[in-house]
Order: structure tokens, then C-alpha cells, then sequence
């Protein structure tokens, strides 16, 4: 893994407000393992990226790609106003499995 993504990923919890210790237990890995995806020893994977994206609320694409030209991540492309710190009501409000695409119930019932 590059240094480059584990600076996005560090960039990127700090600018939603969360510790790695809430982020890892939103992802359901250890502090350590986000120490490891920002230090650039461990990469997080396709599971993982898709809850980044979740929590982020932004596209896979836009974790790892979008760099502006200084190097550095370009929050220009992040909603006007940080997320609230319970950024993550959507993902735990669906804890009971049903599958929802774009916020729209698609399970039974």
C-alpha cells in the first residue's frame, strides 16, 4: 500500500471527527489495523473500503483517488459541512441485515 492512501485514510478520519478507535469499532477491526491502513503497513479491503465509503459518504473512487495537485486530499469535493460525529445512522439503523440501496428498503416486508 502507498503512504499516499494511509495519508487520505488518516486525512480523512480526522476531517469526520473520529478517533481510530471509534472508526475501527464502526469497521469492526482493532485501532491498530487503522494504524497500519494510515501508516501505509496494511491496506484495507474491498469489505472494509465499502463501509469507508459508507461512513465517508463518498464513492470507493473518490477514498483513493482524489488527491488535488499539492498533494494533498482535495476537500473541496466533500459536502460544504463536516459530518455530524453519529455520521453512521444509516449504517446502524439497517443492523437487523436488511439490504438498502441508496436508502430504499429492497428487503422483505
Amino acid at each position: 500500500m502507498s503512504a499516499d492512501l494511509g495519508k487520505r485514510l488518516t486525512e480523512l478520519r480526522k476531517y469526520n471527527r473520529l478517533t481510530r478507535e471509534e472508526l475501527a469499532a464502526r469497521l469492526f477491526v482493532k485501532a491498530k489495523d487503522i494504524e497500519k491502513w494510515e501508516t501505509g503497513q496494511l491496506s484495507p479491503d474491498g469489505e472494509q473500503l465499502i463501509k469507508l465509503s459508507q461512513i465517508y459518504k463518498m464513492p470507493i473512487d473518490e477514498i483513493l483517488l482524489n488527491f488535488d495537485t499539492d498533494g494533498g486530499f482535495d476537500y473541496s469535493q466533500i459536502r460544504a459541512n463536516p459530518p455530524s460525529v453519529n455520521n453512521n445512522a444509516n449504517i446502524s439503523a439497517n443492523a437487523g441485515g436488511a439490504k438498502t440501496t441508496g436508502g430504499v428498503h429492497c428487503g422483505a416486508g
